[in-house]
């Protein structure tokens, strides 16, 4: 179902992926199967969450890659 969180959710993922693969055609510096995954992934993680707000549910839960860092300062 199309929502206006949903509706904004791929507009800013497709600004993502028009980001990303500009960088990606210029530097090469991963993978394109590796760049399909990233943006495959991000993809799916950003409507689950649109979908989840508009549910008025909290957002699914992640695992904070950056928590091992500790707090900035």
């Amino acid at each position: 179902k199309r929502t206006p969180a949903v509706h904004a959710a791929l507009r800013g993922w497709l600004h993502l992926v028009e980001g990303m693969s500009l960088d990606w055609l210029e530097t090469r510096e991963v993978t394109r199967p590796a760049l399909v995954e990233i943006l495959t992934s991000a993809l799916w993680t950003i409507v689950e969450t649109a979908m989840a707000v508009d549910a008025g549910e909290p957002a699914p839960t992640r695992v904070n890659p950056f928590a091992s860092l500790g707090e900035p300062r």
